[in-house]
């Protein structure tokens, strides 16, 4: 996952769309760049509603569900985690996979350890403003 401070994000901003829910930087507002998937502030929050208490969240954009331990083929889209090596893992299944995980199975996955850490640049990027 990269992030390389604020000027990293506002680049993102204007030429990446989140991976999870598909709004483009101007409206989706701070965009995390990992290596091809994209994630928002929103959906990182979303993200971290869904991992504490394993119930889907949607929005008008996306929906979000926890991944089954069982499911040995899902991949975390920015550290590349399979689900068995993760903690949790959240998935918008009806989205397209991004990055290197293009063009294998529908849905765009982010682990329990990658949401801490967009969670932890989000509000760090909160406390520069």
């Amino acid at each position: 996952m990269t992030s390389t401070g604020k000027g990293a994000l506002k680049q993102s901003r204007s030429q990446s769309a989140c991976s999870f829910c598909g709004l483009d930087g101007a409206h989706a507002g701070r965009i995390i760049a990992g290596p091809g998937t994209f994630i928002c502030d929103r959906c990182v929050e979303l993200s971290a509603a869904v991992l504490s208490d394993g119930e889907r969240r949607s929005t008008a954009c996306t929906s979000l569900v926890c991944v089954a331990r069982a499911d040995g083929k899902a991949r975390c889209g920015f550290c590349g985690r399979r689900r068995a090596q993760a903690d949790a893992m959240v998935e918008a299944p009806t989205r397209p996979q991004a990055g290197k995980l293009r063009g294998r199975r529908p849905g765009v996955r982010i682990c329990a350890a990658c949401v801490e850490l967009c969670q932890e640049i989000v509000t760090e990027e909160r406390a520069e403003l």
